[in-house]
């Protein structure tokens, strides 16, 4: 899920570029994932495609995806995703830690929220799939088929 924090000082550029970074060397977007075209993930965003453009012509540079007109741009083959996934990980729990203590709070402190919104989560995830189930069902049972992607969200996620 990408999303551009508009008050941040970081470029919306940028954003997208370090966002899609993380998750192609994370194995999320694995080798060959197309990503949305530049028009579809600027409509997503509500931004101008230039930035997205920009986004992706740097990721193209850094050697994460291939752009090829009229085929897309493409996610190539990164190395051992699994130990970038374990190292930003490890980073993100690192900078999570150093936000609690500077808000004075201790480790217990952090492990305890972070284990009360991963319940919430769990229980967000499966009360989401069972309205899934539940609508396909129910469309299966009125003989009809849903093509169209839930709230016009790209591939990715609501961008």
């Amino acid at each position: 899920m990408i999303e551009v924090d508009v008050t941040s000082p970081s470029p919306p550029y940028e954003q997208i570029r370090s966002q899609l970074a993380e998750l192609i060397r994370c194995g999320v977007l694995g080798v060959g994932t197309r990503l949305p075209p530049v028009r579809q993930l600027a409509a997503d965003l509500g931004l101008a495609a230039g930035t997205v453009a920009r986004a992706y012509k740097e990721l193209e540079q850094a050697g994460y995806v291939s752009g090829k007109r009229g085929g897309g741009t493409r996610v190539l083959a990164q190395p051992e995703p699994r130990a970038a996934r374990a190292d930003l990980i490890r980073g993100h729990a690192r900078a999570y830690l150093t936000e609690v203590a500077r808000l004075g709070g201790s480790v217990e402190e952090a492990v305890a929220a972070l284990s009360e919104v991963a319940t919430a989560a769990e229980e967000v995830a499966v009360s989401e799939a069972v309205a899934v189930s539940e609508a396909v069902v129910s469309d299966a049972h009125q003989g009809r088929a849903s093509d169209e992607p839930s709230g016009g969200r790209s591939r990715l996620g609501p961008l």
